[in-house]
C-alpha cells in the first residue's frame, strides 16, 4: 500500500514575492491545480507566465513530472455574470517538493 506520509504547504510573502511551498512526503504523484483568469505561458526556464506575470518555480527536476496549461469555457449562465467566457487552470504534477515564486 502506498500512503501520503504527509503534506505541509506554507504561504509566506518574501522580498517582494508570494512564495507557495509544498513539502510532501510519498511516492504518489500530487497534482497542484491553480485557475486563473489570464492565458497561460509555460516557458522552458523554470517558470510559466499567467498575464504578463511570471511564475518561477523550484523543485528538483526529476520530481516535476508534467506542467501544463487548460483552457476551461464558462458555460453556466449564472457563472458568465461574474466570470470572462474562459478561464485558465494551472496543472502541476510532483511527488516531492515545489516551491512557486508569485
Amino acid at each position: 500500500m502506498i500512503k501520503l506520509l504527509s503534506y505541509i504547504r506554507t504561504l509566506r510573502i518574501e522580498e517582494n514575492n508570494l512564495i507557495l511551498e509544498d513539502k510532501v512526503d510519498t511516492s504518489l504523484n500530487i497534482q497542484m491545480s491553480l485557475l486563473v483568469q489570464n492565458p497561460i505561458v509555460i516557458n522552458s526556464d523554470n517558470s510559466f507566465n499567467i498575464g504578463k506575470e511570471r511564475i518561477r518555480y523550484e523543485g528538483d527536476i526529476k520530481d516535476i513530472k508534467d506542467i501544463k496549461g487548460e483552457t476551461i469555457p464558462i458555460k453556466d449562465s449564472r457563472l458568465k455574470v461574474s466570470l470572462p467566457n474562459e478561464i485558465y487552470r494551472v496543472l502541476i504534477k510532483y511527488n516531492n517538493n515545489i516551491k512557486l515564486y508569485i
